[in-house]
């Protein structure tokens, strides 16, 4: 574990590090219709994660609520994946990257693999482009396929079973 693992995850600590935490907090928070949220003293609790991004600086923050890992919400919408080690790694050694569906599934699958937090962002730039992507499921993997259909990108997804 890191040394931010101690760390206290308060309003204040979460906006001002530019380093990952490396664990979900409840924090209160209101959420918004164009997809993000924000932090309040009166909110909803929700799950609250930092998103990592090259290099493992943080660059954004999802949450969700616990009764809806369905549903998220981003603090700046800065980057589109959660998991970009896992993409970097996958890419240098040359393996097959899993695709979850939510960020509570790339938590419970051990931080493996990514997960699109941002479907408006333009994904393609983020994805692996050398290596397949094996999807959670045939939705999730008919979902990659419409986002990259154009313009057409070498990027290989496989539904679950193959």
């Amino acid at each position: 574990m890191s040394a931010h693992t101690t760390l206290e995850l308060t309003r204040p600590a979460v906006e001002a590090t530019d380093q990952p935490l490396d664990r979900v907090s409840m924090l209160s928070v209101e959420t918004h219709e164009n997809g993000s949220f924000q932090f309040v003293p009166d909110g909803k609790p929700a799950n609250v994660l930092s998103v990592p991004g090259l290099h493992g600086r943080m660059e954004d923050i999802v949450c969700w609520y616990p009764a809806e890992p369905q549903h998220w919400w981003l603090r700046r919408h800065a980057i589109p994946v959660l998991g970009m080690e896992e993409i970097e790694r996958a890419e240098f050694e040359h393996l097959e990257i899993d695709a979850h569906e939510t960020p509570e599934a790339w938590l419970e699958a051990g931080r493996r693999g990514f997960v699109v937090i941002d479907w408006a962002g333009d994904i393609q730039l983020w994805l692996p482009q050398s290596i397949p992507i094996r999807c959670a499921s045939r939705r999730l993997a008919s979902r990659f396929r419409k986002k990259i259909a154009l313009p057409p990108l070498p990027i290989k997804i496989r539904e679950p079973g193959q």
